[in-house]
């Protein structure tokens, strides 16, 4: 065999410097010089001045050269009975252009998807809601619905009794910390003795996070209560300055008095509770002092005194059931009360006829508690004093309504009172401030 013979494609390969899928390629596509001898199962063969003079032309045509270089160096990368790189006129780039190109465009790509996140993300945040019969819906900020919960009973719109403000029925708080709001959500059915109710807490996307409902059966001397509560009231903030977030809530007993105010942890675990024996209205979570750390005011009625009242709680202390001089009305079964202070605001000569007064309206404002007291149990035009306190619960001002004063004069003109309205009668309108402090025990200890 002459050594210009070449036998094999291995052979063929080799002395272009190329694999062998590449030599195949180029007879196929370029006119390699390669003979097959007749019938099947022949060997190829090639010789060396042909392929030279095959290589020769080659590099006479335009861009060849280059092309033919790039596929070398290619085929010779590409593992042996692997398929050949797909050429493309990017292949002739340098590479270390093509990399720096690529290196440049990474942190392009990287800003294009955060920032496509980002706005999805604020366009997915809750931002109102409203009911449609047995459903709560949430929307975005441009109106857009995010998600819906369907439940069992319809829905009573977000009003309290005889016109009263009610509980928000809903609030988007942020609990943990993570920049996206939770919602908060109470569900009150239209059935007043439905056991279907609770404050629920939803993910953003409208994922369940937790639920609480209050299930405690309570008793008085005389009475046990059935334990079937609707929540009232909702505060959401921290205890301490820059610390997590608590949840506080307010539930009544129904159809009765008894009322449990809860500070629940983030995920809805109970820390701590306080039983009163009335309906409290309205809560705020507020520093009036401003030392860091929020006190709790809880406004409503005292039913022992059929008495407007506000009660100030340190939400890490607090605990038991108050202290009701008449025994009807004393929760058994529970701890001694851990209180910062009860107040008793008076009844005026526009409530003497009256089954009992009421705090409706609760403020933290500048340093000072503002509290509404309304004078007739059911509103919206119930005549109204307003008390402001300094945080140390000493009375710094009082005024009354329009109202007040219109209800004021109709009683004296049909002769129920003698006296015209004054600036004395006014200032002379003071609560009693009575307290409990007591030692607060640990979550879980029995009376």
């Amino acid at each position: 065999m002459a050594s210009s013979e070449l036998c094999s494609w291995k052979e063929i390969a080799s002395y272009l410097g190329v694999s062998v899928k590449t030599a195949q390629l180029w007879e196929r596509d370029r006119g390699l010089p390669v003979h097959r001898p007749a019938g099947p199962g022949g060997q190829v063969r090639a010789f060396a001045a042909e392929l030279d003079a095959w290589r020769t032309r080659a590099s006479a045509r335009p861009e060849t050269p280059a092309v033919l270089a790039v596929e070398s160096t290619a085929a010779a990368e590409t593992e042996p009975g692997a398929e050949p790189a797909v050429l493309t006129p990017s292949a002739r780039v340098p590479r270390s252009l093509m990399r720096f190109v690529w290196l440049a465009a990474i942190p392009l790509v990287i800003g294009v998807i955060l920032l496509v996140s980002f706005v999805h993300r604020r366009s997915a945040i809750p931002a109102d809601y409203r009911f449609e019969s047995h459903a709560f819906v949430v929307f975005d900020a441009r109106g857009q619905e995010l998600w819906h919960r369907e439940f069992r009973s319809r829905l009573e719109p977000q009003q309290g009794p005889g016109g009263t403000p009610a509980a928000r029925t809903a609030q988007f708080r942020d609990l943990d910390g993570d920049g996206v709001p939770e919602v908060l959500f109470v569900q009150q059915p239209v059935d007043a003795f439905d056991p279907d109710r609770a404050l629920w807490c939803f993910t953003a996307r409208g994922e369940l996070r937790w639920r609480f409902q209050t299930r405690r059966r309570l008793r008085t001397q005389d009475k046990e209560f059935t334990p079937l509560f609707r929540v009232l009231q909702v505060a959401v903030g921290p205890i301490v300055r820059g610390g997590p977030t608590k949840v506080i809530v307010a539930s009544i007993q129904v159809p009765w008095w008894a009322t449990q105010i809860a500070v629940l942890d983030q995920n809805g675990h109970l820390e701590r509770e306080y039983w009163h024996s009335g309906a409290l209205y309205t809560l705020e979570l507020g520093d009036a002092n401003n030392d860091g750390k929020a006190e709790l005011y809880a406004g409503g009625i005292n039913n022992a005194r059929k008495q407007a009242t506000l009660i100030v709680l340190d939400p890490e202390r607090m605990q038991g059931a108050s202290k009701e001089g008449d025994a009807a009305f004393q929760l058994l079964d529970q701890l001694p009360p851990v209180e910062t202070a009860r107040l008793f605001f008076p009844r005026t000569c526009t409530s003497t006829e009256q089954p009992y007064t009421a705090v409706r309206q609760l403020a933290v404002v500048d340093g000072h508690i503002i509290a509404e007291v309304w004078e007739h149990p059911y509103g919206p035009n119930a005549p109204s004093v307003f008390y402001t306190l300094s945080p140390s619960l000493q009375t710094v001002d009082v005024a009354v309504s329009d109202r007040f004063r219109v209800v004021h004069e109709q009683l004296q003109a049909a002769k129920a009172i003698t006296h015209a309205l004054t600036k004395a009668e006014i200032n002379g309108i003071r609560p009693t401030v009575v307290s409990h402090g007591g030692e607060a025990r640990p979550p879980g200890t029995k009376p």
